[in-house]
């Protein structure tokens, strides 16, 4: 009879950890990133090192969680709602002050006030393999395009998806940076 008693407790105490997550904000997921290693705040530059008057004013709320939606990148990459995800708020300020072209024949409110970010993510082995999901996408290369008027300040919030869980640092760069949608 003690054997069906241990077998049952054991039954019930299951079910009610997949209840308790299931039902609150803890994620299971839970990954200690007090270690790593993010930017300071600086310029950010492009992808080939180039200084963007994109600053970098902080980063915070980094953690691993759940995507919340699908994703398909085309080439076999595919992000399903559940995959893991690092995620970072990021907050940059606009100084890209000047407009974009001033003679008489363009229009005269033109600036470089779209942008997009992501995050190049690294373990000791080196670069990892992430996927930027930044929702909501609206780019055709993934992530998310957003509005920061020159010298105003905005957060986003980058997710990559990645099965890596032992992150030791992460750099954010700018990927495009323009006066209209990435094209």
């Amino acid at each position: 009879m003690n054997k069906y008693v241990l077998v049952a407790a054991i039954v019930i105490s299951s079910l009610l950890i997949v209840i308790y997550y299931a039902t609150s904000n803890v994620s299971p997921l839970t990954v200690d990133m007090s270690h790593v290693e993010g930017p300071s705040p600086s310029y950010l530059t492009d992808r080939r090192g180039n200084e963007m008057k994109i600053f970098l004013a902080s980063t915070d709320n980094l953690r691993i969680d759940f995507c919340n939606w699908n994703y398909n990148a085309g080439g076999g990459i595919e992000v399903q709602k559940g995959d893991s995800c690092f995620i970072v708020n990021v907050t940059v300020r606009n100084d890209y002050t000047d407009p974009i072209w001033t003679d008489a024949d363009t229009p005269p409110d033109l600036y470089n006030n779209h942008v997009k970010l992501t995050a190049y993510l690294y373990n000791q082995q080196g670069k990892v393999d992430a996927v930027d999901v930044t929702y909501p996408i609206n780019s055709l290369h993934g992530g998310h395009v957003f509005v920061v008027e020159p010298e105003e300040t905005q957060s986003v919030e980058l997710c990559l998806a990645t099965d890596c869980k032992d992150i030791e640092r992460y750099e954010i760069y700018v990927t495009y940076v323009g006066p209209a949608m990435e094209p």
